[in-house]
C-alpha cells in the first residue's frame, strides 16, 4: 500500500525482530513481553509518547501480538488477525467536527439552527462545540456559510472498506469482526501504529529450531522488497534464515491463469462475467457486501497460494508449509477448508524481514547459488494491478485461442467497491473483473517493504526478463494432477 505508515513503523519491526531473536535462542516465555518492554525502553524519559510507561505498555502489547496472542496476552479470536493496541490508539483523539478560526460568529448562527442536539454555542471570538452533546452528524458544517467548520476522519476509519473500524465512547478504536475482512488497510493507514496483525513468527521459528523441514512458498511480490538484492539473493537469505526449500508461488499462479481463463471463456459464451479469486480480501468483501455477485460471478479456481500449498504438500510430505507475502488477509484465507490441510502458516514480508534481522542476514550480501524452479513472466506479474487479468489473455494467446477477453482491473479498495456495485447492477461491461484491495497491487500490499513502488516495479521488470522464454503452460503441464477447482458452496 503506497504511503503505508506501517512500512516506517520502526518499533513494530524492532519488537518483531526482538521476538524472533528470542525465539531462535529458545528464550520465549510468559515474561517475554515485560523483558522486551524494558529492553527497548531502558531510559526514564519518554522519546515518543507522553511517558515511558505508555511506551513500555505499547511495546508489551506489540510483543504479545508478535507471539501470536491478543494485545492483552489472551488467546486470539479464531479467524481474526487484526487487533487494536489500545495504549497506542489513546493518542489519536481527534474530533470529527471542529470549528476553525475562520468562524465569523455571523448574525444568523446557521450552525446553531442546524444542530439538533444543542451542541453549538457562542464563545468570545467564535462558535464552539460541546462534545458531550455533539453526535458528529456534520449538519452544522453543511449549514456554515463560511465553510469554517472542518469535518475530518481518522485515517483508520476512512481506509476501512466495510465500516468494521468503529470507536468506543472514549474514542478508542475497535473492530467489529462481523464486518472485518482482514484486509489490513487500517493497519497500514494508522500514523500511530495502533493497529497491527497477529504473527506466527514464533511457531515457525520453533519448527526450524526443531529441525523440521520448513518450506517457503514465496509470493510474486517478493521481487523488489529487499532493496537491490536479486531474487536469488533473497532466496539464499531464506535458506540462511532456516527454510529448507523455496517455491515460487508464481508457478501456481500459472495454473490459476489456465483454469480462470477457461472459466472466463465459458462465462463469456454464456453471457456472464467472472471476478478473480486471487485477492482474499476482495473475495471476502464480495461475499459480505455483494453475496449474489459472490455466488454467481466469483471464480471457483483456487488462489495461487492454495495451489502452491497443495503442490508443496505433495512434494514434501510431512513438511511445514509457510506462505510468505505482503498480505494480512492471507492469514485468514489459510483457514478456509480448501487450504487448511495444506498450509500451516502465513508470514508477511515485515515478519520475514524481522527474522532476517534477528539472524543478522542482509539479502544483498547473500550469494546467488540457490536454484529455484521459475515461473512465467505472467505468473510473476500477478503482484501488479492488472497482472492477473492480463495473464488470462496471455494464456489464451499461448494456446492459439481466437477468444479474447475484455478486462477491468479494480485498483484499491474504493475502486473494488465501485466495480462490485456496477457488477451487481449489470453495469460492468468487461468479461473479467480483477479486484485488488491494495492500490498498486500486492507489490504495494499492507505488509510490503517497498518504499517506492516505481523503483520496485523497475527492479521486478529486470528480474522477470530472465523468464521471458517460460510459458504459462509449462507449470500447467508439470502439475497436471493438481485440481485447482474448489466450488464456493463447498468451502
Amino acid at each position: 500500500m503506497t504511503g503505508s505508515f506501517d512500512r516506517y513503523n520502526d518499533f513494530k519491526k524492532k519488537v518483531l525482530a526482538t521476538v524472533a531473536k528470542k525465539a531462535y535462542e529458545g528464550k520465549i516465555n510468559e515474561n517475554t513481553p515485560n523483558e522486551i518492554a524494558r529492553e527497548l525502553h531502558p531510559y526514564q524519559r519518554p522519546k515518543y509518547r507522553c511517558c515511558v510507561y505508555k511506551e513500555r505498555e505499547i511495546t508489551r502489547e506489540r510483543s504479545y501480538l508478535a507471539m501470536g496472542r491478543c494485545p492483552d496476552g489472551s488467546k486470539p479470536i479464531p479467524g481474526k488477525f487484526i487487533y487494536v493496541l489500545e495504549a497506542a490508539c489513546d493518542d489519536c483523539n481527534i474530533h470529527k467536527v471542529r470549528i476553525t478560526d475562520n468562524c465569523r460568529k455571523c448574525l444568523m448562527k446557521a450552525c446553531v439552527q442546524a444542530c439538533k442536539f444543542g451542541a453549538v454555542y457562542e464563545g468570545e471570538s467564535k462558535m464552539h462545540i460541546d462534545y458531550d452533546k455533539c453526535r458528529a452528524c456534520t449538519m452544522c458544517a453543511q449549514a456554515c456559510p463560511y465553510s469554517s467548520i472542518l469535518v475530518s476522519d481518522r485515517p483508520c476509519h476512512r481506509s476501512c472498506p466495510t465500516g468494521a473500524l468503529k470507536y468506543y465512547d472514549n474514542e478508542i478504536a475497535y473492530i467489529n469482526y462481523e464486518d472485518c475482512i482482514n484486509c489490513g488497510q487500517c493497519t497500514a493507514s494508522c500514523p500511530f501504529g495502533a493497529i497491527s496483525d497477529l504473527s506466527f513468527i514464533v511457531p515457525i521459528i520453533n519448527s526450524i529450531n526443531a529441525g523440521k523441514k520448513v518450506i517457503a512458498l514465496v509470493a510474486p511480490a517478493i521481487i523488489g522488497q529487499f532493496s537491490k538484492a536479486s531474487l536469488k539473493q533473497v532466496y539464499s537469505a531464506l535458506i540462511k534464515v532456516g527454510f529448507s526449500n523455496v517455491m515460487e508461488v508464481a508457478q501456481a499462479a500459472d495454473i490459476t491463469t489456465k483454469y480462470e481463463a477457461e472459466e472466463a471463456k465459458l462465462a463469456q459464451k454464456e453471457g456472464r462475467q467472472i471476478a478473480t479469486s486471487c485477492c482474499p480480501a476482495f473475495v471476502e468483501l464480495t461475499k459480505k457486501k455483494y453475496p449474489e455477485v459472490y455466488k454467481n460471478n466469483t471464480s471457483d479456481v483456487m488462489s495461487p497460494m492454495g495451489i502452491a500449498a497443495m503442490i508443496a504438500r505433495q512434494k514434501y510430505p510431512g513438511a511445514v508449509t509457510v506462505f510468505i507475502g505482503p498480505c494480512v488477509a492471507k492469514k485468514a484465507e489459510r483457514l478456509l477448508k480448501k487450504n487448511v490441510d495444506n498450509l500451516d502458516y502465513v508470514l508477511t514480508f515485515t515478519e520475514l524481514a524481522a527474522m532476517m534481522k534477528a539472524k543478522n542476514i542482509l539479502p544483498i550480501d547473500c550469494s546467488e547459488d540457490v536454484e529455484v524452479e521459475q515461473a512465467s513472466m505472467s505468473g510473476r506479474n500477478f503482484c501488479n494491478s492488472g497482472g492477473v487479468a492480463k495473464s488470462l489473455n496471455d494464456y489464451l494467446g499461448e494456446i492459439g485461442s481466437d477468444v479474447q477477453l475484455t478486462l477491468h482491473a479494480a485498483d484499491g479498495a474504493q475502486e473494488c467497491l465501485k466495480c462490485l456495485k456496477d457488477l451487481s447492477r449489470g453495469k460492468l461491461k468487461e468479461d473479467v473483473l480483477e479486484g485488488m484491495m491494495c492500490k498498486g497491487g500486492c507489490i504495494a500490499g499492507v505488509s510490503s517493504q517497498v518504499p517506492n513502488i516505481f523503483v520496485a516495479t523497475a527492479h521486478a521488470k529486470k528480474e522477470n526478463a530472465t523468464t521471458a522464454s517460460i510459458k504459462i503452460t509449462d507449470a500447467v503441464n508439470e502439475y497436471q494432477k493438481i485440481n485447482p477447482i474448489y466450488r464456493k458452496d463447498e468451502n
